[in-house]
């Protein structure tokens, strides 16, 4: 996708819209009157016009890493506030209201307080200390890699992370600060120590961190993200303990908001604590004793690809998947990918199974209870028709909007609401344009 236009009519685009992309074109509507923290950011855009009636610019919202340098770009009289680093520091700024406030670094950071983990303008200059790479924030040291550590001809059995790098003592430990997909150390097999003292981890921080056995965390760790550990098959420890986290029979939890955070292989035959939510691809490393996922009865919600088949290994035969009563929140994907299952019943306190939520799982039957309102886009969809045996589907009188393509196209569905909406792919193109690019 190099080229985008929206429609008249369109007033609000989303955080993250267009994050990363290789856009390099975009035509907004006249309609729009904000664009929001990182819609652009890393684009290949090296052009923008903004239209008039733009009141707010967000921070980083067409700021560049690696893409290309927008050189110049003129703000209408219209744009009261633009956010920090909204622009790349290289483009020039022309705003026509003499009125329009630019965000500093320190607004935010009281903004959106995790900024001030990699806030200051110290931020933007990075460090190395021996083999490890940082940045610093006005809380410490923040890990941002160590591949000189990973691309060694010898690799130590154990990763030990300083407690401190250049002298300032490390607090957090940045996304992909530990992944080891592109290092020769990748085939290898060593475990890893964090120090007492950090406190944050990031999203993805062990992405494809394969190389890991065992990763050691320390007692000061308050907060742990959902997420951090795609692709990694290490098992978890506290040698300190930690007041928050635990990890009992291979189950890493979040002890404030009961949410399972990571299966470590050890896990594989054991029973699911009861927890109240499984985080983002909380399982992946696990696998039921027999033929049947039994969930706990205390769990309220359940996030993205917490049961995704691609990664979890094979379930087959699992007949059936029951999602117990209390269970209120399903993510996009939480289920895709469960070849296996035969029947999937939902539970009668759910009100939205959203977008790609149980795609490509080999259903023969699915029951969608009454209360239901809303179904999002592929969520039932399969990409290999002759994969599934979904011929037919009845929706209750609650549902009201169906997406485009929820369910496989040989699929008949009764709707038993005569109002309810089936969306068009001309009206997901306008609610979001970038639709195709999330098809698994």
């Amino acid at each position: 996708m190099t080229r985008v236009t929206f429609p008249d009519g369109i007033t609000e685009l989303s955080p993250y819209t267009f994050y990363c992309t290789d856009l390099q074109e975009v035509h907004l509507p006249a309609s729009l009157r904000e664009i929001p923290d990182y819609c652009f950011w890393n684009c290949q855009l090296i052009a923008l016009t903004i239209p008039d009636g733009v009141t707010r610019i967000g921070a980083h919202a067409v700021d560049w890493f690696t893409g290309e340098i927008i050189g110049a770009v003129t703000l209408p009289a219209s744009v009261e506030f633009v956010g920090y680093r909204a622009f790349p520091d290289e483009c020039d700024v022309t705003a026509l209201n003499p009125q329009v406030h630019f965000e500093t670094a320190t607004e935010y950071a009281e903004r959106i307080p995790e900024y001030d983990w990699y806030g200051g303008e110290a931020a933007d200059v990075l460090y190395s200390d021996g083999l490890f790479d940082y940045e610093l924030s006005s809380r410490g040291a923040v890990l941002l890699g160590c591949s000189r550590f990973l691309n060694q001809p010898e690799v130590p059995d154990v990763l030990e992370i300083p407690a401190e790098l250049g002298g300032t003592p490390v607090v957090a430990i940045a996304a992909n600060a530990l992944n080891t997909s592109e290092s020769c150390a990748d085939s290898l097999l060593f475990g890893i120590v964090l120090p007492e003292g950090v406190q944050r981890v990031e999203a993805d921080a062990f992405q494809c961190c394969h190389a890991a056995t065992q990763i050691s965390f320390p007692s000061t760790l308050t907060m742990l993200a959902e997420g951090s550990f795609f692709h990694v098959y290490a098992e978890i420890d506290f040698p300190n303990g930690n007041p928050r986290y635990s990890c009992e029979n291979g189950f890493l939890i979040d002890g404030d908001t009961q949410t399972l955070l990571y299966a470590a292989p050890s896990s594989q035959g054991q029973p699911i604590p009861a927890v109240r939510r499984l985080g983002d691809s909380a399982l992946d490393n696990w696998k039921p004793a027999g033929n049947e996922i039994r969930l706990p009865d205390t769990l309220e919600s359940i996030g993205p690809y917490a049961l995704d088949g691609q990664y979890t290994g094979d379930f087959s035969p699992l007949a059936a998947l029951i999602l117990p009563d209390g269970v209120r929140e399903l993510s996009d994907c939480s289920i895709y990918g469960c070849w296996e299952i035969q029947l999937l019943r939902f539970p009668a306190t759910l009100t939205e199974i959203p977008a790609y939520c149980v795609a490509n799982c080999g259903l023969g039957a699915v029951e969608i209870p009454e209360g239901v309102t809303r179904i999002g886009e592929f969520a039932f969809y399969y990409y290999d028709w002759e994969q599934t045996e979904l011929s037919a589907v009845t929706l209750p009188a609650s549902v009201e909007f169906v997406g485009f393509r929820a369910f496989p196209d040989e699929c008949e569905i009764t709707a038993l609401n005569p109002d309810t909406h089936f969306e068009t792919e001309e009206e997901i193109n306008q609610r979001n344009p970038d639709w195709a690019y999330r098809i698994p």
